[in-house]
Formats: C-alpha cells, sequence, structure tokens
C-alpha cells in the first residue's frame, strides 16, 4: 500500500512537472495586402447593333457627317495599327453558330500602355464598344518577402502590447499558421474580388491594379 501511494505522489510530481514546463504563449492573427500591376490584358471589340438615341443633329439642322464604322474597318484598322489578335476571336466554341458569332473583335494586349493606345484609337470611332475580358496578373511571391515581414511587424506590436497589458513579456515566435476560419476567407476573397477595377472604352476607371490580401496567425511565448 505505502509503495503505490509513494508511486502515485511520483507520477503526480511528473505530471506537474510537465504542465509546468508547456510555454505559454499569446496569439494573433493579422493582414495585409499588396497591389499586384496587370502584365497583360484580352480586350473584346464590339459593334451597337442597335440605336435608341435621338437624332439631335438632324433636328438642330447641324451637318453630321460622322458615321457608324463596321467589322471590317475595325479590322483593317487594328492590323494597320499592328494590334494581335487573339485566337479567339473566331468565336470558334461559340454554338450554335449564328449572325452575330463573328460580331466581336478580340485583341491581346501585352502591357497597359498597350491597352491606352487601343482605348484612345477605339475611342475616336463611332458605334465602337469595348471591354477587358481577362487580365493577367503579377504573381504575389514577388512581394512575398515584403508581406511577410510586414505581418511578423504587426503580429509582433499587437502581441506585445497584449502581454504588457497582463504583465508579461513577448518572448520568441513559436509558430505562424493561416487561420481555419473559413467565413473569414470568404469575406477575404470578396474584398480582393471587389478590388479588380474595370477599364471601359473612355478610360473612366484606369486603376487596373488587383489587391492580394493574406492573412496569418502568429504564436509568441509569453515570458
Amino acid at each position: 500500500m505505502k509503495t503505490r501511494i509513494q508511486l502515485m505522489i511520483i507520477f503526480l510530481a511528473m505530471t506537474f512537472t510537465t504542465v509546468a514546463q508547456e510555454p505559454r504563449y499569446i496569439e494573433t492573427t493579422v493582414s495585409d495586402t499588396v497591389k499586384l500591376n496587370p502584365l497583360s490584358f484580352t480586350y473584346e471589340i464590339s459593334l451597337s447593333s442597335e440605336s435608341y438615341s435621338f437624332d439631335y443633329s438632324a433636328l438642330l439642322g447641324i451637318d453630321d457627317t460622322s458615321k457608324s464604322v463596321n467589322m471590317t474597318d475595325v479590322l483593317s484598322l487594328l492590323k494597320k495599327e499592328k494590334f494581335t489578335l487573339s485566337t479567339d476571336a473566331d468565336n470558334s466554341y461559340t454554338l450554335p453558330k449564328t449572325s452575330s458569332t463573328k460580331s466581336t473583335i478580340v485583341v491581346a494586349l501585352s502591357s497597359l500602355a498597350e491597352l491606352e493606345r487601343l482605348c484612345k484609337l477605339l475611342s475616336n470611332l463611332n458605334g465602337v464598344s469595348g471591354k477587358i475580358t481577362s487580365t493577367e496578373y503579377e504573381s504575389p511571391a514577388r512581394y512575398a518577402e515584403t508581406l511577410f515581414k510586414r505581418l511578423y511587424d504587426k503580429a509582433l506590436s499587437e502581441a506585445t502590447i497584449l502581454a504588457k497589458i497582463s504583465g508579461s513579456q513577448v518572448g520568441r515566435m513559436i509558430s505562424a499558421s493561416e487561420p481555419t476560419d473559413v467565413y473569414s476567407g470568404y469575406m477575404d476573397w470578396i474584398k480582393e474580388l471587389s478590388s479588380v477595377s474595370s477599364y471601359d472604352l473612355f478610360g473612366l476607371n484606369k486603376h487596373l491594379y488587383k489587391v492580394f490580401t493574406r492573412k496569418l496567425s502568429f504564436r509568441f511565448e509569453l515570458k
């Protein structure tokens, strides 16, 4: 009986020692963003099939000699200006084939300067509209080191403040991981999606960058 009691005391002492050795920590979750610049674009050009605007020039007696261009005119102009037509321009995957199947021209643009040049050219044509259909952005990996450094500094600053309030000090970083909050991740995706701006024919919105958000949870040892 005495031996059992002694063994139990030793076991409890080892348990308390293990618990006492487990490091106390503080955890904080931070996020930061970088702006990704556009590298290339796919631009779709189409013609206005119908016009519902009232002819004010005729009413006012103004001689308006401007006329809408056709697709052949636009295509010739693009080739003359040495723009690259995309292989998607024939709409080969559109079914069924109708008269409107080939009513668009798709242009591949390799830079923002090319996009601006195209929009400037098209803005002088009557009855032409255009829009960006796809954009390729630079990789977030380019900013990885800077972004992680900013995340770490933010987390350390918050942890230091919280530790000071509790009468402790922050020690080494124990771990860094992506949070598993599904709702939070969904909201980040919504913010990223809404950050992608469009570029219309008249250049009303030239902010074409995309905002990339990264969120990490840091654990720091408490002393």
